[in-house]
């Protein structure tokens, strides 16, 4: 997985480190607030810092919500990933 970010009017590229088993279990939980009618407020929130936390805290709230063009793009973004590092996991479990 990797995020675009715009700082200090740099274009950079990160990559999401090998995905720890806590960060499973962030996304089980962040899934379960999301099922159980997490506000859109919430929802934001919760991923911003998970995408902060997934990506191994390469950058900062203020340069995620800052950089990440365009902005109506970000949810989507952040509930592919999301997927991504549950969905794995999920389909494992299904076979």
């Amino acid at each position: 997985m990797e995020i675009k970010l715009t700082i200090n009017e740099e274009e950079k590229i990160f990559k999401a480190p090998p995905i720890a088993l806590k960060k499973l279990d962030n996304a089980f939980a962040l899934s379960d607030k999301i099922n159980d009618g997490l506000s859109m407020r919430g929802l934001f929130q919760e991923l911003l810092d998970f995408t902060i936390d997934i990506y191994g805290e390469q950058f900062t709230k203020e340069e995620l919500l800052n950089g990440f063009y365009p902005a109506d793009e970000f949810m989507s973004k952040a509930l592919e990933d999301l997927s991504k590092v549950s969905g794995t996991f999920e389909e494992k479990v299904k076979n």
